[in-house]
Order: C-alpha cells, then structure tokens, then sequence
C-alpha cells in the first residue's frame, strides 16, 4: 500500500514537471530577449550582430514575409544575367553595371561612367527594365539558365542608411511637407508611422509611397514569393567580402572581357568606399540611439524579421 502511494506521488510529480516543461517551452518559443540596461554604443557592428535573439517565426507581431510589392529588374542578355535592385542596397550602382553589361558603347558615347550614372538620367532607362518576371520571358523566352541575382544588406543598417540619406541628407524633396512624415530628425516618430504603414500595406495591398519603396522589407521586392530559391544573394557589407563575392560571381559569367570586369570592380570598391563615408557622423549617431533603446530595435526586428531570416544576417544582440 505505501508503496502504492510513493508510487502515485512519484508519478504526479513527473506529470506536473512535464506539463511545467511544456510551459516553459511555450512561452520561450515567443520569446524576444530584450535587456532594459544594454547597451551598444561602443560596440562595432559585427559585435552588435554576433549574437542572437529569440522570436518565434510564427510570431503574429512581426510582418509576414513575402508580400508582393516593388520590383525593378535591369537585364543583360548576352551574359543571361537578371538583376533585381532593391533600393538602398546599392541599386543605382548596380543599376548603372547592368547597362554597362547591356550596351557598354552607352558609357563610351556619353562620356559617362558606371558611377556617375544617376538614376534620374541613367543611360538605360526603358530599355533593359521590366517591372515583371513574365514580361521578361515573353521577350527573351528562355531565362531559366540566367543569372539572377540581388544585393541584400543587414535590415538595421539599411534602415538606418535609407533614413539619413532619405529623410535628412536629400534635399530634392524638401518641398514635401510630408516627406517622412513630416518626422524629421525624429527616428521614433519614424518609425513608428512607417511600421503602422508596412502593416496596413501588408493587409490591404493598397498604394504605396516612396518612403515605402525604401524601407519595406527586402523580401517583398523581386517577386520573392515565387523565384526566391532561383537567386544567387550578394551580401551588401562594408569589407573585402563584398568585393571577393562580387569578383567571382562576374567570374561565373558568359561573354564578359577581363577589361570590362577590371572596369566595374575598380568603379564600385571606388564608389564603396566614397558612399561609406558619405553622412558617417550622422549614421554613427542614429545607429547608436537604435542600438541604445530596446523599444525602437523590438519595432524594427518585428518589421523586418524575415529579412534576418531569409538572408541570413544575424539578430542583433538583445539581452
């Protein structure tokens, strides 16, 4: 009889421990690790992003992945490549390499480089750009052997790049009175109406702006929703292994001269290391307040969760 009872006790323990268990885990798995005290004002940021946090991919707070939204496709035919910009990874740059590729002669003409092309008066506006995957294949019938490929960049970084170039440094739309929602220098207010706009995007599908275009998700742009897996990804970083990823995708293409290879890595290490230096005090300051207050760095790994995950860059250090 006692040891009926020890017995029953025993297993009621064990019970209890494991529905303990499973609640534990429950909770852990819609877990974010957010620290009140941490800060990163004096870390780099490989150190900021060594580490990672812990969200639930299911996790009803952060914004679906995979919403169609923005493409822009540039196309060189004669080396199969399909390129799709995304704005604030170096999508003019590469825009201006992709017609370079498609009529070099272009440049020649013109007296024009690959880096002083700007968007506005790029030399291959209507003529290698498409909006759709399938009117790519309507013209050029076989692409399933092309080259697609796309610049992805670290979501913080690019916010926080996309915000000091486009709601502080740009002038040519200081005649808007809502340019940025009329925020400013404000980050917060920032962010908070342009997360409210990417949610309601999200669900309605309706109209969107040119703050939308640089700050929504990468992963809504290029019709990721069906072609993500036909990609090859290039990692937008400010070190030597952007240049090396670059230097041997050009390598894995047909019907491209050693002079014309030489000419675009040269052109973009230049424009690299011009553009990283470009409004460095004021990213450096933004960056720090973003990495210094939980709240804002919550919003944006909600906002921009499936971009850490689908590309691979790592969460950055909360707790």
């Amino acid at each position: 009889m006692r040891f009926r009872i020890v017995k029953s006790i025993n297993t009621i323990v064990i019970c209890l421990a494991f529905i303990g268990l499973l609640y534990v885990v429950k909770i852990f798995s819609k877990l974010i690790k957010f620290n009140e005290s941490a800060s990163y004002g004096n870390l780099s940021k490989d150190q900021r992003s060594r580490d990672y946090g812990y969200i639930n991919i299911t996790d009803s707070s952060s914004l679906p992945s995979f919403i169609q939204f923005d493409n822009k496709y540039r196309v060189a035919p004669k080396q199969r490549l399909l390129f799709c910009a995304i704005e604030k990874n170096l999508s003019t740059l590469f825009n201006a390499l992709v017609c370079y590729l498609f009529d070099n002669s272009l440049f020649e003409m013109n007296n024009v480089s690959i880096t002083n092309n700007a968007y506005e008066n790029r030399l291959c506006k209507s003529k290698n750009e498409f909006t759709k995957m399938k009117a790519i294949e309507k013209k050029y019938i076989t692409i399933s052997d092309w080259h697609y490929v796309a610049i992805v960049r670290h979501p913080i970084e690019r916010f926080i790049s996309g915000f000091v170039d486009k709601c502080i440094l740009e002038t040519k739309r200081n005649h808007i009175k809502g340019k940025c929602y009329g925020c400013k220098s404000n980050v917060t207010c920032f962010i908070d109406k342009q997360l409210k706009r990417a949610f309601k995007y999200a669900k309605s599908r309706d109209g969107f702006t040119y703050e939308d275009v640089h700050f929504f998700p990468q992963n809504w742009h290029c019709e990721f929703h069906t072609n993500f897996k036909k990609y090859h990804f290039i990692k937008y970083e400010e070190s030597a292994a952007f240049i090396e990823d670059l230097n041997i995708f050009l390598d894995n293409l047909t019907n491209i001269s050693k002079d014309s290879k030489h000419t675009i890595l040269s052109e973009i290490q230049s424009a690299k290391t011009s553009h990283s230096t470009s409004g460095n005090e004021l990213r450096n300051h933004f960056s720090n307040q973003i990495y210094n207050n939980n709240k804002l760095l919550k919003q944006l790994v909600e906002a921009f969760y499936y971009d850490f995950v689908l590309f691979g860059f790592d969460f950055p250090l909360t707790y």
